[in-house]
């Protein structure tokens, strides 16, 4: 084949590939969702694994990692990065609160440093709450009034949801203390969230 040839076949090719683009990347996505397509995805890996180059960048790689404060500083981005994720603190917090809870130790004096704190700082905290209450007089007596007179139904469900039973009184507006929606705690908190 000359170099024209060449070239005029490679041309056709690019071509019908562009056309046919979704019709090709379909078929790759059913073959590596398969199970031919997994297992020689993993011999692949195995056999690059061994070859000579990757071992010796691998072996640079863990000559670095394995100072101390290099090591570090690579934790530390990694995990800035994946603490914007909402799952992966979730999974975080899970996990640090099921160590706390095998270890009693841990607890009590979590415990007993709470209670020290409430106990020097009982009077700010009052403070705090009675500053509040006097600049959300409206919101104070609009809940107390709802928490009198109206009372929530047995088996009422969720006005937004209606799928998790009603919890929460929730006022649209605190002048108007009577008019109130029946909701779940979530969709409560979405409500404020809004406002």
């Amino acid at each position: 084949m000359t170099i024209k040839d060449k070239e005029e076949r490679n041309y056709y090719y690019r071509n019908y590939y562009q056309k046919n683009k979704e019709r090709y990347l379909g078929y790759i996505k059913k073959y590596h969702n398969s199970e031919k397509g997994k297992i020689r995805e993993k011999e692949y890996l195995k056999e690059y694994m061994k070859r000579p180059e990757v071992v010796r960048r691998n072996k640079e790689r863990w000559k670095i990692r394995e100072s101390t404060p290099l090591r570090k500083i690579y934790r530390l981005n990694y995990m800035r990065k994946r603490r914007k994720d909402i799952k992966f603190r979730r999974k975080e917090y899970l996990y640090r609160r099921n160590k706390k809870d095998s270890n009693k130790n841990i607890l009590e004096k979590e415990r007993e440093l709470n209670r020290n704190y409430y106990q020097k700082n009982k009077i700010k905290k009052r403070v705090y709450k009675l500053k509040w209450k006097y600049k959300n007089m409206n919101k104070v007596k609009s809940e107390k009034l709802a928490q009198r007179l109206i009372k929530i139904p047995k088996g009422k469900l969720c006005e937004i949801c209606n799928i998790n039973k009603a919890v929460h009184r929730h006022h649209e507006d605190y002048s108007q203390p009577l008019h109130v929606m029946f909701l779940c705690s979530t969709c409560h908190g979405k409500q404020h969230r809004k406002i």
